[in-house]
């Protein structure tokens, strides 16, 4: 198997407590729509990665 990605990190390198922040950040910049398109997209890229780093933790916990 061949995966291939820009960036990786372990699951125990996540800091959960960053991770929840930042996701909070950018839900809150999204609602707020303080953003131009440009920076809307890359806010809601930033959430998704968010949203995964915490699933990875949350399963690992598991």
């Amino acid at each position: 198997m061949v995966i291939l990605a820009d960036t990786a990190e372990y699951a125990a390198e996540i800091d959960q407590a960053r991770a929840e922040e930042a996701r909070a950040k950018a839900e809150k910049l999204l609602k707020e729509k303080m953003v131009d398109s440009k920076e809307y997209a890359y806010v809601a890229a930033k959430l998704q990665k968010e949203l995964a780093r915490l699933r990875v933790v949350r399963k690992r916990k598991n």
